[in-house]
């Protein structure tokens, strides 16, 4: 890690991550909260964003690396920051602590000519990811390139973490949720049951 070289600068950290988990990553299309429908969604005005899992050791050493750059920008007291961008990791069924520590990085959604901005993914063997429809998903194991940005707006102090890159070391397949069936008995084949109506019937109907 690294800051930049001129004094007359905001310096920013440098921050090449360790290893760790995405989780719930949201790196194609910009998302913003919406107060109306209580959840994130789609907006070009809104961020790019992704949390990170990492073990509670290499958690603590990139926290302290963060913490110590920011204190020689001028941060007197850890205490005075009002946001920080990691906290515990708790199970969402039992409400148990993992032993796990989210990291959460966050992009502009638009670049300056307001374009998509595009954050770009590399595999484990440092090759680029071209493929334009490539979704990372949340298990696979990645390490993060970016940076840090301590910021004091009045009292209201923080620090902010950039994500400029991913590296894809084992990539988790998506799996298609069950939205809540039940097993029962009846039809448990697995062909194209359209394509079989088409041929029964000459035709293919669109009334839902």
């Amino acid at each position: 890690m690294s800051t930049n070289s001129s004094s007359t600068k905001k310096q920013f950290l440098q921050i090449r991550t360790p290893l760790g988990v995405a989780v719930y990553p949201k790196l194609d299309t910009p998302r913003k909260w919406s107060d109306l429908l209580g959840r994130s969604v789609d907006d070009i005005e809104g961020k790019l964003e992704i949390s990170v899992a990492f073990d509670a050791a290499p958690a603590e050493k990139l926290k302290g690396q963060i913490l110590d750059w920011a204190k020689a920008q001028g941060l007197k007291k850890e205490a005075s920051l009002k946001n920080v961008p990691w906290k515990d990791e708790v199970d969402k069924v039992s409400g148990d602590d993992t032993g796990r520590i989210l990291f959460k990085f966050t992009n502009y959604g638009t670049n300056r000519d307001g374009s998509l901005k595009r954050i770009p993914h590399w595999n484990a063997a440092a090759t680029k990811v071209l493929n334009a429809d490539f979704k990372l998903t949340s298990g696979s194991e990645i390490k993060v390139a970016g940076s840090a940005d301590y910021y004091v707006k009045g009292a209201n102090s923080g620090i902010r973490l950039i994500i400029d890159a991913v590296q894809v070391l084992k990539y988790v397949e998506r799996e298609e949720r069950n939205p809540g069936f039940e097993a029962a008995a009846g039809y448990e084949g697995e062909e194209d049951v359209f394509a079989r109506d088409e041929e029964s019937n000459g035709s293919t109907s669109t009334d839902f």
